[in-house]
């Protein structure tokens, strides 16, 4: 039987808030996507965009909620219960302002951090207990709001594509290695991406 996993992106469906640094969940489940050659569509029963591969041992759903940030954890549950999906086997896809652009952090469990997609997350799957990637999209200079549903400045953008195939390639490797292997190999802060123009 294959195993089944729910790589959850958050952020908000509006084509305004697109490239916004809120949105950057979305734009690492389209990354997968676009690797694995999926079609996504819009599924009603699950109020998200949704779309799936098949490997020899694991059967993925890719889901980008269309409920709004403060909303994500409608769409999550509706994904796990009708799909069937371990609670081990949820990966959320998150920014968060309390660590820099271009590192990573991945956690079995824990806190929302004040993120409100991942308090929408918790009380709709009733736990902390489901695995999460923080995605640092920088420290928010003033006001929390204008900062996450802003654009990122032309330096972020720089590195925002390797941004996302990193954390593209820790989604693969909590999915084919497990969870201690992604956090293992995300959690290093040695391991972040910088600008090469500003190291120079």
């Amino acid at each position: 039987m294959l195993r089944k996993y729910l790589i959850a992106g958050l952020g908000n469906p509006d084509k305004r808030f697109e490239k916004t640094r809120h949105n950057i969940g979305f734009e690492v489940v389209k990354n997968i996507g676009m690797q694995h050659g999926v079609t996504f569509s819009e599924k009603k029963k699950i109020r998200g965009t949704m779309g799936s591969y098949t490997t020899d041992k694991e059967k993925v759903y890719l889901l980008m909620p269309l409920t709004y940030m403060n909303d994500s954890g409608i769409s999550i549950r509706l994904a796990v219960e009708f799909f069937e999906i371990p609670l081990a086997n949820i990966l959320i896809i998150v920014d968060d302002v309390a660590i820099d652009l271009g590192q990573f952090r991945i956690k079995s469990e824990g806190g929302t951090g004040g993120h409100n997609g991942l308090k929408s997350v918790e009380l709709h799957l009733g736990t902390v207990e489901y695995p999460r990637l923080r995605i640092g999209i920088g420290e928010n200079p003033g006001n929390l709001p204008d900062y996450v549903l802003g654009n990122f400045t032309k330096e972020e953008q720089d590195i925002l594509p390797e941004v996302i195939k990193k954390a593209s390639g820790y989604v693969e490797t909590f999915i084919n290695h497990g969870l201690t292997e992604a956090m293992n190999t995300a959690n290093i802060r040695a391991n972040k991406i910088q600008n090469k123009e500003t190291n120079q």
